[in-house]
Order: structure tokens, then C-alpha cells, then sequence
């Protein structure tokens, strides 16, 4: 009896060898995306599918409660661990990605999907912070700019292990991803679960904004993918660069 095996199936081989050497703790380097949710988390996840490297994509990782979990794969994404420095303990010497987004852009793409889970699923909202109000919206944008700061402070001096990415406003976010986790070349992002927001609804434009006055953070600030400086009490954490393109650029790839 002969066996053949296609291109998509010598693939899913490659992936399931890939686990069974990260079970038995011959393949330990990981790669975390520890930024919040709703920034591209399900597009970059195919992106490392795409590159060979088995990847999980939902939020039971971030929890710590299943060892086993986090031992079998390479990236893990979608939720932010708080306590990624216990990561840091327990898998040395691998990669990180900060991922963000516009901070508008990311607080209308929660909104939706609240409300599409609402009307679609019947979820009804039982946590306050996940909700459609303008208190989860000043509790996501606080936590938000806690979580990036906390980021970029445990990093300063090794910027060589994290990437800050803006994965859908950059248009080289995929080749600059597959270069930092050291695989050469150009990519083409895939973009999953992508949002309009021609039709955001008013109602959530004017609870933004209503919002940011009420935590005094300034409209030009509206945008920022990193963090808002007028949230930030400590003078030293203004040193960062508050939106990516700020950043020095990464250079080309190989």
C-alpha cells in the first residue's frame, strides 16, 4: 500500500513532529504575543501557521493552569498575560511581540464584537469591563496603557527580544514578524477577521470621546497604538515613543 501525501499534508506532518519534539523538551524557544486582543492577534496567528510554527490562538495560555499547553507549541496569541515576566522564568531566550493597534480603531473593534456576540450568540455581558459603556471603555484604555508601559519598561534593555508591531496599519508587518522569529524574506499579511469601520455606529464614536474628555486625554491623542502620555504619572515612562511610528525603523529583510 502506498501512502501519498500532499503539499498541505507533508505541512501538518512538519507540525506534529514540531509538537511531539516540544513535548519531550527538545524544541523549548517560544514566541509570545502579549498584546491585547482585537490588535491582529487572529491574522498573526495564521501568519506563523504559515511559517511552519504550530500555534494557538485563544486565551486558556495566558492562565498558567495547563502546563502541558503551554509546553506543545511554538506561538501562542490572543489575551495578555499580566505576568509575562513568569514566561520569561519559564522559557528563556525567546521572542515576544507587542502588538497594537490605533487606540480608536481598537476600542470600536471591542465594541463590535461585544455587540455582535450579543445579537448573534445571546451572550449577555456579566463582567462590567466587557461591556458596551463608557466605564469598559476608560477601564480598557487604563489597562491598556498600564500593560504597554509595564512591556516596554521590562524590555528597555533588551529590545533585541520584543517587537512592537502595529500589524494592520503597517503594510510590512508580516515580513518584519517573520524577520524578527528569523525566517528571511518578504510576506504577504493575512488579515482575518478584518473590520470596516465606515459604519461605526455614532453612538460609539461619542462614548470614545466622551470617554477620553472625562480621563483628560487630549483628541490628538485619539490614535495612539502604544499608549497615551497624558495618562502617564510617571515622568520617567514618557521616555517611550507613544505610537510606532515613532520607532526606529526595522531594517530590511533578507
Amino acid at each position: 500500500m502506498s501512502i501519498r501525501t500532499n503539499a498541505s499534508g507533508k505541512a501538518h506532518l512538519a507540525l506534529t513532529f514540531r509538537q511531539l519534539l516540544n513535548l519531550v523538551g527538545l524544541r523549548q524557544r517560544k514566541i509570545f504575543a502579549i498584546g491585547f486582543n482585537k490588535s491582529g492577534t487572529t491574522s498573526i496567528h495564521a501568519l506563523l501557521e504559515s511559517m511552519g510554527y504550530p500555534s494557538y490562538h485563544g486565551e486558556d495560555w495566558i492562565r498558567y493552569k495547563d502546563p502541558r499547553l503551554l509546553q506543545v507549541f511554538d506561538f501562542y496569541s490572543d489575551g495578555h498575560p499580566s505576568e509575562f515576566s513568569e514566561l520569561d522564568k519559564l522559557f528563556p531566550n525567546s521572542k515576544y511581540i507587542l502588538q497594537v493597534r490605533n487606540l480608536d480603531a481598537w476600542v470600536y473593534s471591542r465594541l463590535q464584537h461585544i455587540q455582535k456576540n450579543i445579537v448573534s450568540k445571546g451572550v449577555s455581558c456579566r463582567d462590567p469591563r466587557w461591556d458596551i459603556t463608557e466605564f469598559a471603555i476608560k477601564h480598557w484604555i487604563e489597562e491598556r496603557n498600564n500593560h504597554h508601559l509595564s512591556v516596554l519598561k521590562y524590555f528597555e534593555q533588551r529590545p533585541e527580544d520584543l517587537l512592537i508591531i502595529n500589524y494592520i496599519r503597517d503594510d510590512n508587518s508580516a515580513s518584519k514578524i517573520a524577520n524578527f522569529v528569523g525566517v528571511g524574506g518578504l510576506f504577504e499579511k493575512p488579515l482575518r477577521n478584518k473590520n470596516d469601520f465606515d459604519d461605526v455606529q455614532e453612538e460609539y464614536v461619542d462614548m470614545f470621546h466622551h470617554t477620553l474628555n472625562d480621563l483628560g486625554v487630549p483628541q490628538s491623542e485619539a490614535s495612539n497604538d502604544i499608549y497615551c502620555p497624558s495618562l502617564v504619572k510617571d515622568v520617567d515612562g514618557k521616555k517611550f515613543p507613544f505610537d510606532t511610528s515613532r520607532l526606529v525603523e526595522i531594517p530590511d529583510y533578507a
